[in-house]
């Protein structure tokens, strides 16, 4: 056992643990600045611009103003308006539906939530090319 401050005793084992922990915060510290200062550039992300794409594909034959802001919405908080989903309950559904199978798009979001340009950006492209 080891005495830290002569007060509590630590294991090998936890003190290891500790050392470790230390280090990946500060290793994982200039990633998470990457994170909070990056821009969404599509070509950087092939797998999610093709979730996006068969997504728009399978939105095409749905009609509505908000059919964008209703996507992103989903995308970035996994949540609906109330009044969008009681206006467009065909939409909501498909929308609902292709949860799955935009996994990584979502992924994009949680990832940079702490970063708004990123996440604009993302809202910017989605709109863009959305039917």
């Amino acid at each position: 056992m080891i005495r830290v401050a002569g007060q509590h005793s630590f294991d090998g084992l936890m003190l290891v643990l500790l050392v470790i922990l230390c280090f990946m915060m500060h290793t994982l510290s200039p990633v998470r600045k990457q994170l909070e200062e990056a821009r969404f550039n599509p070509w950087e992300y092939r797998r999610e611009l093709e979730e996006l794409q068969r997504l728009f594909t399978k939105l095409l034959p749905y009609k509505s103003d908000i059919k964008a802001a209703m996507v992103i919405s989903f995308l970035r908080r996994h949540a609906l308006r109330m009044n969008w989903v009681h206006q467009n309950i065909p939409l909501t559904k498909a929308i609902i539906e292709s949860k799955k199978e935009t996994e990584g798009v979502q992924k994009l979001f949680e990832d940079h939530k702490d970063n708004e340009s990123f996440c604009k950006d993302l809202e910017h492209y989605i709109e863009l090319w959305l039917p």
